[in-house]
């Protein structure tokens, strides 16, 4: 099943802005609660979908370990205007609670819109997994 991106008139819209920031309401134990906060662009778009994210080793950097794995829900349909605002929860687990982690610094995170090829790349120090069979990030589906 595909998930459609941010379209108009049956094309992708590669003007909204992604970024990585604490959640309101913080985390729980062992976690640190996130977000995927989506800014749209120039013109309006429908969004529909989960955001791919994935740790870093830098700005134009190789993915660390696993990618986020997406949590269970139906991704709802919505219309963003320009300068609309939407996003996605991440749970990122501490790495050090990982004995087979292999902890290793990443500077941010790359976030792909749903059905986007083109990551963008959002500054958010944090720590992750060398060893990609250790998931330490779970999101969820863009909401409002």
């Amino acid at each position: 099943m595909t998930t459609p991106g941010c379209r108009s008139a049956r094309r992708t819209i590669n003007t909204a802005k992604a970024v990585v920031e604490p959640a309101p309401g913080g985390a729980s134990a062992g976690h640190i609660g996130l977000q995927v906060t989506v800014t749209k662009g120039s013109s309006a778009c429908v969004l529909e979908g989960f955001p791919g994210v994935s740790l870093v080793t830098g700005t134009g950097g190789q993915e660390l370990g696993a990618p986020a794995k997406r949590t269970p829900g139906t991704p709802a349909s919505i219309s963003l205007e320009p300068g609309a605002k939407v996003s996605a929860p991440i749970s990122l687990a501490q790495a050090v609670n990982f004995s087979d982690c292999g902890v290793t610094a990443a500077p941010g995170f790359r976030i792909y819109l749903p059905e986007d090829t083109a990551g963008q790349f959002s500054q958010q120090a944090q720590q992750g997994c060398s060893n990609a069979s250790v998931v330490l990030m779970e999101v969820g589906p863009f909401a409002r």
